[in-house]
């Protein structure tokens, strides 16, 4: 009589089927649970990144202050770049490269490139800022108007600020989501005017954009 032969498994399905399921190719149970929570973790970054790149890639913002002084003087403190850096208080040291362009230096190996593209003394004033770490760039105008009403001896500060994060880094994504959930344009402007105020020697009183005149 015929000997019946057994199907028994067979190594690599002995390996890859053991303890009642609970291992799988091999793969203790715990091992497998940290694979597991690897995908979802990269799957959400991944599901982020993506999503991001749908968000707002312009961030704006704008404050004034009123100055007890004339737009001479003013303008003289916002020349003074050493004093009263783009960067405000993340400001570590400056290097002038010429009278219209210099770099801020904000620690972490990370600089910003300042540049004055625009000088109408002593009415209007525009500046470029690039970040190359995070591939963003910006824009801010100052307008100085002074006050008629007390022989010019008085000025109202504006201050515009765009931030573009349109171009592409592994940071923008991540930018975007933060410029979106925080006030972080405005924010800085805030720091930088409250710099200025000090370098004055004034109190920093913000005043809504409907109230300057």
């Amino acid at each position: 009589p015929k000997i019946p032969v057994l199907n028994t498994p067979s190594t690599s399905q002995r390996s890859g089927i053991r303890i009642m399921g609970f291992s799988l190719f091999g793969l203790s149970p715990v091992t497998l649970f940290l694979w597991f929570q690897a995908i979802l973790v990269f799957s959400y970054l991944v599901l982020a990144v993506v999503s991001a790149y749908f968000l707002p890639s312009t961030f704006e913002a704008s404050m004034g202050v009123r100055l007890p002084c004339s737009p001479e003087k003013v303008w003289d403190h916002l020349e003074d770049v050493q004093k009263n850096p783009m960067s405000s208080k993340m400001r570590i040291s400056t290097t002038m490269k010429s009278e219209s362009e210099w770099t801020e230096d904000i620690g972490s190996g990370e600089t910003i490139v300042c540049r004055t593209v625009t000088s109408e003394k002593p009415t209007r004033l525009v500046r470029d800022l690039w970040s190359e770490a995070v591939c963003m760039k910006g824009e801010w105008i100052f307008l100085l108007t002074a006050s008629k009403k007390d022989d010019g001896t008085t000025t109202t500060l504006r201050v515009y600020s765009t931030v573009d994060a349109r171009w592409g880094s592994f940071f923008t994504p991540f930018l975007r989501l933060v410029m979106t959930n925080t006030n972080g344009v405005e924010d800085g402007v805030r720091d930088y005017l409250e710099l200025l105020c000090q370098d004055i020697g004034v109190e920093f009183v913000p005043v809504q954009e409907g109230m300057i005149g």
